[in-house]
């Protein structure tokens, strides 16, 4: 497997430096471009095809939902957003912009080099810090003891119910973890980790990962 290939975008040219720095000693990333502004952010992403884009949110002409939107129907570059705002409204935007990940800037080296390595992987990243401010505005994480179903609406506005066991795999699944991971956690098999997937998608009516994630975080479902 060849490197990473990155490009930075992000409206403060000593931000980009800081960024490229912790990244650029990193045997398995490459640097390949930067963007000052969302327009170029796009023209640079389609020029150089990276792997992941490094997005911050708050971008001069285009916003970088604005940007994860155009690329999401353009290329097959992974957005890994990289911000200071930790609004709720924010990040289930930008997961419904497609965002394969979303992390604060005060984070850590190491955890912004497993997050793009998870990404690259073909998995989502969404570090512990968003996770714990969205569920202090949209609902406890934790389901009770006592309760074995779930009720919640799905897209056409129906009723429907998830059981136990499929709230369990769906937290799984919003962390990016694939069925083979999921089966090792829940002592069960790879296949039914993918039934329990689809029956959870066909309850939502959702068509990807970005809305069931979406989905899992409105209506506090893990």
């Amino acid at each position: 497997m060849g490197k990473v290939k990155i490009v930075l975008a992000d409206d403060h040219s000593l931000i980009r430096d800081g960024i490229r720095l912790s990244l650029e000693s990193h045997t398995g990333f490459d640097i390949v471009g930067e963007a000052g502004s969302g327009k170029e952010a796009i023209a640079v992403v389609n020029k150089l095809h990276p792997d992941i884009l490094i997005l911050d949110i708050s971008m001069p002409d285009l916003t970088g939902m604005e940007v994860a939107k155009v690329l999401q129907g353009q290329c097959d570059t992974r957005v890994l957003f990289l911000t200071q705002h930790d609004d709720p409204a924010y990040i289930l935007e930008c997961i419904n912009c497609g965002a394969k990940g979303y992390i604060l800037k005060d984070t850590q080296r190491a955890e912004l080099i497993k997050a793009i390595q998870k990404i690259a992987a073909g998995e989502n990243y969404f570090t512990n810090v968003v996770y714990e401010v969205v569920m202090k505005n949209y609902g406890s994480a934790a389901p009770s003891t006592k309760e074995e179903k779930k009720t919640v609406v799905n897209e056409d506005g129906d009723l429907v119910n998830l059981t136990k066991r499929e709230r369990e795999v769906l937290k799984y699944v919003i962390q990016g973890m694939t069925s083979a991971k999921i089966a090792k956690e829940l002592f069960i098999s790879a296949r039914t980790i993918d039934t329990h997937r689809m029956n959870i998608m066909n309850k939502l009516k959702v068509k990807n990962a970005a809305e069931l994630v979406k989905k899992a975080l409105e209506q506090s479902l893990i």
